[in-house]
Order: structure tokens, then C-alpha cells, then sequence
């Protein structure tokens, strides 16, 4: 494995290009906001790159992204961005697995995405008798989501026989697609503020209820602005008490976002043929980290304020003390790191 080094590099890309140039890589687990492009803008230098690794290079790219949305809308997204389709195997959103985890029977588990013995399946298990099928009743979630929801793009929770509540004291579980609007029992949406939402999670972090979170994410660029995403909730949740175990993030940095790419994509590669690229230290990094992968950290991402301030010396592109202790806050140990994800 390639190892970066903080004390600098000779160009704010060249340990990228290097890379590249060295043909190491099979398979490329690309994040989107902060890589390919700012949530509005696409990065041209991104889009030539995917055209090398994919056209030159004959690699196999994959979309890994910590969207609550499924797969077809962040192809749709990206295509309206000039990226072509066939430039990319396919695409793994956090959302396609809220969508496969929900969809099994209470009870079962998948073994391909989580060990049989992790908790996120025994809380999935309502135990309660009833006349549902195999004699238990639907489960009941508080679903927390944005008021655009649909259920093409988003989840068919009754299409997945399980009920909304909006009341803590009726829900078996929390599902967070996004953070301003409550599912209603009658199938309405109702726009919630901030303090609601909080007194939300008190009631259920007090009933021990676990927490699904479709978007991991805690902030996301949108043009030059960052803006607060659903994984500040799983945040919020534990410092109300919730324990650390019963809220399970379906996206990075949890391996199951991986494991759901690696068998839709990349079964017939070894982890050693795989590198993944993104801008957040706490997912995109930790995570190919605890999934033991090569990664490649974008400075320009989410953490650039702090990366890139005016205070650093004219001849470097980055501040390395900086970005050496957020690599060690965050347990990240980035393989090569570079500005842009470009040449």
C-alpha cells in the first residue's frame, strides 16, 4: 500500500496522477459531492478523468454515495451533468440499502451486506404476535424525510408492508431519509422545525428505539456552501442516549455499502484491485479504512476551509499539519491525497 506524506508533495495532484499512470487499480469507488461535482456544478477535470479510467484504462467505476435516494437518481443526476452512463458499472447509494435491508421479513438477515449476528437484524425483529405474516404484526417506523419524498426515487414503505407513526410511543424503529418533515399515519407529510424534531428523538433515544440512517452524511457541498445533512441526526440521537450499537448507518463508513457494491459489481475483483475516492475523512476515508481498501482523499471538499486557509505558506497546497491531525481525529489513513480529482 501507497502511504501519503504529510510533511508535502511536489504538486497538489501529482501522487493522483501517479497513481493512475501506474494502472494499479481495477475497480474505482467514486463519491460524488466534493469529487465529481459541488451538488450544482460538475468538476470538469473529474469528468476527463473518468473518461481515461474508464475509456483508456478499460477500469470499472462505481458510484458509492451516501444518497438516501436509489440509484436511478443519482445516474439521472449525473447524466444531466455531462457524465456519461456507460463510463460507470453501476451505481451504490445508502438508500438501494435502507431498500434491501427493509425489504426482508423480520427475522432474516442478509449475510452478503452484515454478519448474521449483527444487531441492526434483531432490531429489525418486531417479536410482538399478531396476525401478520408468520404471525407477527408489520413493523412501525417514525420516518423522518424531506417533503418532496417520493416513492420512486425515496422508499415504498407500504409497498415494503411496514407502517408509519408519528408518535414515538407506537414506532419500532426510527428511519431518517432526511431531517425536515415527519410521515404521517395518513400517508401526508408535515414539515417539522428543529426543536420538534429534537423532542422526536428525546421520546424515542428514552424508549431505546434503533435509528436507520439512509444518509450518513453530516454535511455536503451545495456550490460554495456546506450544508447540514441527515447523519447529524444519528449525532443528535446518541448524545440523547441512544446507544452507539442501535444506530446503524447504512452508508459510509459502515461496511455494508461496500459489501452491497463489492457483490453487485466487483465480485470479480480482490480488495487489493480497488481504491476508493472521496472528500470526507469520516466516510469516504474511515470507511475504505475499516473495509481495508486503498483510498484517495480530495482536500477541496468538505474539510478545504480547513485545509486551505489563508495562513498557509504560498508554495504548498495544503496545510499538512492540518490535514495530518484531521486524519488521526477522524481514524483515517488516506492512501495518496491530492486537491482535485483530476490530473
Amino acid at each position: 500500500m501507497l502511504r501519503f506524506d504529510f510533511s508535502g508533495s511536489s504538486s497538489s495532484t501529482s501522487a493522483l496522477s501517479s497513481l493512475v499512470s501506474s494502472r494499479a487499480y481495477k475497480g474505482w469507488l467514486l463519491d460524488q459531492f466534493g469529487v465529481l461535482h459541488d451538488g450544482e456544478f460538475p468538476h470538469e477535470h473529474a469528468k476527463d478523468l473518468v473518461r481515461v479510467l474508464a475509456e483508456e484504462q478499460g477500469c470499472d467505476l462505481v458510484i458509492l454515495t451516501n444518497s438516501a435516494r436509489l440509484a436511478p437518481h443519482t445516474f439521472a443526476r449525473l447524466e444531466k451533468m455531462g457524465f456519461r452512463r456507460d463510463w460507470f458499472r453501476g451505481v451504490a447509494t445508502s438508500g438501494d440499502v435502507a431498500q434491501r435491508v427493509l425489504a426482508l421479513p423480520p427475522g432474516a438477515s442478509d449475510e452478503a451486506l452484515l454478519p448474521a449476528d449483527h444487531p441492526l437484524w434483531s432490531d429489525l425483529d418486531v417479536g410482538e404476535l399478531g396476525d401478520g405474516p408468520g404471525g407477527k404484526r408489520r413493523r412501525r417506523c417514525l420516518h423522518l424525510l424531506w417533503k418532496e419524498h417520493d416513492k420512486t426515487n425515496g422508499i415504498d414503505l407500504e409497498a415494503l408492508e411496514i407502517d408509519v407513526t408519528a408518535d414515538p410511543a407506537e414506532a419500532d424503529f426510527v428511519l431518517v431519509h432526511w431531517f425536515d418533515t415527519v410521515a404521517q399515519e395518513d400517508g401526508s407529510l408535515r414539515r417539522v422545525g428543529g426543536e420538534e424534531i429534537t423532542e422526536l428523538l428525546r421520546q424515542c433515544a428514552g424508549r431505546g428505539l434503533p435509528m436507520l440512517v439512509a444518509n450518513p452524511d453530516i454535511v455536503a457541498h451545495k456550490g460554495d456552501k456546506l450544508l447540514p445533512m441527515p447523519g447529524s441526526l444519528a449525532v443528535e440521537y446518541s448524545e440523547l442516549g441512544c446507544p452507539a450499537e442501535r444506530i446503524h448507518l447504512l452508508g459510509k463508513p459502515s461496511p455494508i455499502v461496500y459489501n452491497l457494491a463489492k457483490e453487485k459489481f466487483f465480485g470479480h475483483l480482490d480488495k487489493s484491485e480497488i481504491i476508493a475516492v472521496g472528500d470526507s475523512l469520516e466516510h469516504d476515508i474511515q470507511g475504505a479504512c475499516t473495509w481495508e481498501i486503498d483510498s484517495a482523499f480530495i482536500t477541496t471538499g468538505i474539510h478545504c476551509d480547513a485545509l486551505q486557509g489563508c495562513d498557509i505558506p504560498e508554495d504548498a497546497w495544503c496545510d499538512a499539519e492540518e490535514l495530518e491531525r484531521l486524519c488521526k481525529e477522524h481514524n483515517a489513513d488516506p492512501t495518496i491525497c491530492s486537491e482535485i480529482f483530476g490530473l
